[in-house]
């Protein structure tokens, strides 16, 4: 499972690289390629500035998730064993964490909805720019088939692949 999952990631990184030299090569991207360069996603800005920031927070989340949990069974059986009088307030103490879980829940899938909504719009406006580009995305294939230039740069492509993937095969070893 380990070899899978690096060789998957060593493509990865062997692509990027790849795509690199065929650019300086062969000045553009095949005609298979048809996207404009702008069009490949874009990691999110905090992932990209500090991806351990946002490791730690989602750790520092995880956290406060389990000491919430464990005050509501704390909670609970304080609730169970008390006297009718005490009752109410632990109560009330246990709606405030469950209220504090559960708004924090929220906040997290609206920051969720507002992320993927972003990255929606952002492809809408992709499609519409490829739209208005398609005739002379079609006429530009056309010519690279007829000239025989989309064969070369598959040709290219599929050897620069073979040979990052025999690389990555060396790496591995």
């Amino acid at each position: 499972m380990k070899n899978a999952f690096l060789a998957v990631v060593l493509l990865g990184f062997a692509g990027t690289l790849f795509a690199q030299e065929l650019k300086e090569v062969d000045g553009g991207a095949p005609a298979e390629c048809s996207l404009p360069a702008d069009s490949a996603p874009k990691a999110r800005a905090s992932a990209q500035t500090a991806p351990q920031a946002v490791f730690e927070s989602r750790r520092q989340a995880k956290k406060a998730f389990k000491k919430r949990r464990k005050q509501i069974r704390k909670l609970v059986k304080k609730y169970r064993k008390a006297s009718a009088q005490e009752k109410p307030a632990v109560k009330a103490q246990l709606y405030a964490v469950v209220s504090e879980g559960m708004d924090k829940g929220l906040a997290g899938m609206k920051a969720r909805l507002a992320e993927e909504q972003a990255n929606l719009d952002r492809w809408n406006q992709k499609l519409a720019q490829e739209e208005a580009r398609w005739p002379e995305i079609k006429a530009q294939q056309v010519e690279d088939l007829l000239s025989g230039a989309a064969e070369r740069k598959h040709k290219l492509a599929r050897k620069a692949w073979k040979q990052e993937l025999k690389a990555a095969r060396l790496r591995l070893r």
